[in-house]
């Protein structure tokens, strides 16, 4: 090699790194794409475990219907103070609800890793917000939302963020900080339906609108309660 040659020598061993550089590059974003789209095929599928499990736990269980006997309010979010108290003593609605996340995150555990696990866990959430959201809805056709159905409207979403949260820790160890925003954050329209629901004065709804509840979002959410009448 003479020195004349050096210049093109050093040209090619750093082309040849920075095509290095590229394929490791492109290496890593196509690894990323597929752990994103593992995640999306294992949350689709979870997803729909998830919604059955919160629209079948929402219903009455027997030992509930037992306990208010015929004629008693007809949904858990038409509550009145005998079926409040007798879901407060004999609801399985957080450990049916918790059964069904563990379930899912057993089967998330064995296919993602630790970030996809907290982002399905958030998307997860989502979807038992919706069901949670769509099943108050039918309800709320046949018999209005209450003060106390909307309060144990909030204690069902605080039974799903505490099932999911818990489901997707790790071992025994508490959830994090990050699966613990990501649950909430996908709680977060139900969370808010619970506290306007239970608002003693409807008027006082603008003062609950955040980016999960826009003004747009809260004449069909208040008319669950106060019907027509809501502002």
């Amino acid at each position: 090699m003479t020195l004349g040659d050096a210049p093109l020598t050093l040209v090619d061993d750093l082309s040849s790194l920075a095509a290095l550089a590229a394929a490791l590059a492109a290496e890593a974003a196509r690894a990323d794409a597929l752990a994103a789209a593992r995640g999306a095929l294992v949350s689709s599928a979870l997803a729909r475990e998830v919604e059955a499990a919160v629209a079948d736990a929402a219903g009455l269980n027997a030992r509930a219907r037992f306990a208010v006997g015929a004629g008693g309010a007809p949904h858990r979010y038409a509550a009145d103070e005998q079926l409040f108290e007798a879901l407060d003593a004999v609801d399985d609605f957080g450990d049916r609800v918790g059964r069904a996340a563990a379930a899912a995150a057993a089967r998330a555990t064995a296919a993602l890793g630790p970030a996809n696990k907290t982002r399905v866990a958030g998307l997860l959430a989502e979807v038992a917000a919706d069901a949670l959201l769509d099943d108050l809805q039918d309800k709320a056709a046949a018999a209005r939302v209450t003060a106390l159905g909307a309060l144990q409207l909030d204690r069902d979403v605080r039974a799903l963020r505490g099932a999911l949260a818990a489901a997707f820790a790790p071992g025994d160890a508490r959830p994090d900080a990050a699966l613990n925003a990501a649950v909430r954050e996908g709680l977060g329209v139900a969370s808010h339906a619970a506290t306007l629901l239970g608002l003693e004065d409807p008027k006082e709804a603008a003062d609950v609108v955040s980016k999960f509840v826009m003004p747009e979002d809260l004449p069909p959410i208040l008319a669950l309660r106060w019907g027509d009448a809501s502002p």
